[in-house]
């Protein structure tokens, strides 16, 4: 029997649930910065104009998002995924490019940040389209690079 996936609108109480699910490298990332993932999440989540939360057989396996408002022509996008959700490489790209595409309709460009020391999520941001925009940077203690995608490079 295959795998139902669905995205639904994000609930406050998604954030302490993927909290608890984040991949292993992102969470030992997240532990060694001594930046707690739910009060992360739970931050990202209360400054986004559209929250989202990718579902896989009725399980939280994704929360992702939009930072700014929606008249504006660019974003922070930001995406936490559960280890589950790795299971499904496919199923996660074509999520993450089909919402990039929806997203591009009405921004211009879309940011992101990405530790170096998650090769996985670089490799990930890369593939679905995003590129390093400048030097690395702090952000809570934690290195990261600036990236973006800008529409009609999808």
């Amino acid at each position: 029997m295959s795998s139902v996936f669905k995205v639904v609108d994000a609930k406050p109480w998604h954030c302490g649930v993927m909290a608890r699910l984040l991949r292993d490298d992102y969470q030992k990332m997240l532990l060694g910065a001594g930046a707690p993932a739910h009060a992360q999440l739970r931050a990202v989540y209360d400054r986004s104009c559209l929250a989202r939360s990718w579902m896989i057989d009725g399980r939280l396996a994704g929360l992702g998002g939009l930072v700014g408002t929606l008249a504006s022509s660019d974003a922070y996008i930001w995406l936490a995924l559960s280890q589950e959700a790795m299971t499904f490489p496919h199923h996660v790209v074509a999520e993450a490019r089909r919402q990039l595409a929806e997203f591009l309709t009405t921004k211009q460009e879309l940011w992101t940040t990405v530790t170096p020391s998650d090769p996985a999520a670089l490799r990930f941001a890369k593939f679905i389209g995003f590129f390093i925009n400048g030097a690395p940077g702090q952000v809570g203690g934690i290195t990261v690079f600036p990236m973006k995608i800008t529409a009609g490079e999808i």
